[in-house]
C-alpha cells in the first residue's frame, strides 16, 4: 500500500467515524443550546386517557405549594369582592391574561423580599434572582421548586407554548397569592430584623 492509499484510508475512516458521531454530537449540542425550552415544553405534558388527565406540572406545583408554611390569617390582605369579581371575569374572558397578571404580581414579591434582603438593585433576570436567592439560603429548595414551576407556567402561556383554561388560570392565581403571602411574611421579617439590628447599632 502507497503512502496516498494509506492517506486515503485514513480520511474515509476518519470521515466515517465523524459521520457515525455527527447525529449523537448534534443532537446533544441541540438539547444543550435550548434546554430552557425544552424544561417548559416538558412541563407542559400531560397524559390524556378519555377524561382522565394527569398534568405533571400542576400536581408538582401543588404539591409544593402545600409545603409552604401556613400564613397568618390577615384580613386586611385579603382581596376585596370587586378585586375578586374582576378576576374571575378576566380568567373567563382572557385566561392567559389573567394568568400574566398574576405572573407580573408574583415577580414583584419576589423582587420586594429581595430588595428586602440587600439586593435593592439587581434588575438582572427573574430566574437568575430566584436561583440567587436560593444559593445565598433566603429561599429553601421547596419555595424555589415551586417559583420555578409558576415561572414556567408564566413563560408558557407568555410564549403560546400553553393555552391556559379558566380553571387553570385560578388554580395558577391561589398558587401565586400563596406564594405572595409567603414572601410578604419573609420581607417584614427581614425588616424587622434590621430595624432591630439598627436599634443596637445606635
Amino acid at each position: 500500500m502507497d503512502g496516498y492509499t494509506f492517506t486515503a484510508e485514513i480520511v474515509k475512516a476518519v470521515t466515517s467515524m465523524t459521520a457515525a458521531f455527527a447525529l449523537p454530537a448534534a443532537l446533544v449540542i441541540s438539547v444543550w443550546l435550548f434546554k430552557e425550552k425544552l424544561a417548559m415544553l416538558l412541563l407542559m405534558l400531560k397524559i390524556r386517557h378519555k377524561d382522565w388527565e394527569a398534568s405533571f406540572r400542576w400536581d408538582k406545583a401543588e404539591a409544593e405549594a402545600k409545603k409552604l408554611p401556613n400564613a397568618p390569617f390577615d384580613p386586611d390582605a385579603q382581596p376585596t369582592p370587586e378585586e375578586k369579581s374582576r378576576f374571575e371575569q378576566m380568567a373567563k374572558i382572557s385566561p392567559r391574561g389573567a394568568v400574566l397578571e398574576v405572573a407580573v404580581q408574583l415577580e414583584e414579591a419576589v423582587r420586594s423580599y429581595a430588595s428586602a434582603q440587600g439586593f435593592a438593585n439587581y434588575n438582572r433576570r427573574y430566574a437568575l434572582l430566584i436561583r440567587l436567592l436560593r444559593s445565598s439560603r433566603l429561599i429553601d429548595a421547596n419555595t424555589s421548586a415551586l417559583l420555578d414551576d409558576l415561572r414556567n407556567i408564566g413563560n408558557a402561556a407568555a410564549h403560546n407554548l400553553s393555552d391556559p383554561t379558566e380553571i387553570e388560570a385560578i388554580r395558577y392565581k391561589k398558587l401565586a397569592d400563596q406564594l405572595i403571602r409567603h414572601f410578604d411574611d419573609l420581607a417584614k421579617a427581614a425588616s424587622t430584623r434590621f430595624d432591630e439590628s439598627k436599634n443596637r447599632v445606635s
